[in-house]
C-alpha cells in the first residue's frame, strides 16, 4: 500500500514538472494575423534562438531572414528577452516577448535599431 501511494505521488509530480516545462517552451513558428510578421523559435534549456520574417507596405518594405539566426535571448519566467538583427539596416535592437497562453505571445520592441528597420514595434503571434 505505501509502496502505491509513493508511486502515485511520484507520477503526480512528475506530471506537474512536464506540464509547467510544456508551458514555458516557446519553440515553433509563430505568425500575426494583423500583419505579416513571423518568428521561428528554438528554445534549449532557457535560451532562444530563431529568426524573424517581416513584410510592410504591402509588400514593398521587406525585413526578413529565413535561413539566418536574427534573434536570441534568454527566458525569464513567462518572458523572454532578446536581441534581434534587422536585416535591412543590419543594425541591433532589443524586444521583449511574453507569453499570453499557450497558443499566443506578444512581441513588444523595447529599444529600436538605428537606422530604417521594418520589424513591427507590437505584434500579437499565434502558434502554427
Amino acid at each position: 500500500m505505501k509502496k502505491t501511494i509513493i508511486l502515485f505521488l511520484i507520477l503526480n509530480i512528475l506530471t506537474c514538472f512536464l506540464k509547467v516545462n510544456a508551458q514555458n517552451d516557446f519553440t515553433g513558428n509563430w505568425n500575426s494575423s494583423s500583419s505579416d510578421f513571423t518568428l521561428s523559435i528554438k528554445q534549449i534549456k532557457n535560451k532562444i534562438t530563431g529568426s524573424h520574417c517581416s513584410i510592410l507596405q504591402n509588400g514593398n518594405r521587406i525585413d526578413c531572414a529565413t535561413d539566418e539566426r536574427t534573434i536570441r535571448g534568454t527566458i525569464h519566467g513567462d518572458s523572454i528577452l532578446v536581441v534581434f538583427k534587422s536585416t535591412y539596416s543590419m543594425k541591433s535592437g532589443t524586444a521583449v516577448i511574453k507569453r499570453i497562453n499557450d497558443a499566443q505571445i506578444k512581441w513588444e520592441i523595447t529599444k529600436k535599431p538605428v537606422g530604417e528597420f521594418y520589424i513591427p514595434t507590437t505584434a500579437i503571434l499565434k502558434k502554427e
